[in-house]
């Protein structure tokens, strides 16, 4: 009964968090500076076609309604209009997902793989001695793997920390 409490659980606990993602990142896009009708429809648009624009996509509204019907599209699967392309978020989307699998399907093959193929002969007895040094393997093909998703924010952070806090003059 414990583990069936905890599989129903698990789902319950999911809502406060996607309630409060959606949350942030509406607020986020709130607070972002600028007019986006005015970047949709550049400095010279007229006043009436800016009011028209602002109704037809709800920005006229009080913020807790332009909240609901934020979250309400994206539970249909309507995340908008693309400013930058032109044409609906989700078809954006659905052209980068294919390439975005296929690299991540390959590479979870490859991450199988090797370990798997490397690992079975080092358990049997005749091939004993190179345990040690698939372990090190292992582990530094793993350290390898993390360094290009850790180098730009810590590239970032020593530029930073330059920029910040230069050092002290000679």
């Amino acid at each position: 009964m414990n583990r069936f409490s905890f599989v129903l659980r698990r789902p319950i606990q999911l809502i406060p968090v996607l309630l409060g993602i959606s949350v942030i990142t509406f607020l986020l896009l709130q607070m972002t500076p600028g007019d986006p009708v005015r970047l949709m429809l550049g400095p010279k648009a007229s006043q009436e076609a800016i009011e028209f624009v602002r109704a037809r996509y709800g920005l006229d509204q009080p913020i807790p309604v332009q909240y609901f019907y934020y979250v309400l599209n994206c539970l249909r699967g309507d995340f908008g209009q693309s400013i930058a392309f032109r044409g609906p978020v989700s078809g954006v989307i659905a052209a980068r997902i294919a390439p975005t699998v296929f690299f991540l399907l390959s590479f979870l093959f490859l991450s199988l793989l090797f370990p798997f193929s490397l690992s079975f002969p080092s358990s049997l007895p005749l091939f004993l001695f190179l345990s040690p040094l698939l372990l090190l393997f292992f582990f530094s093909f793993f350290f390898l793997s993390l360094l290009p998703l850790s180098s730009p924010p810590l590239l970032l952070f020593l530029s930073s920390s330059f920029f910040f806090f230069p050092p002290p003059p000679s």
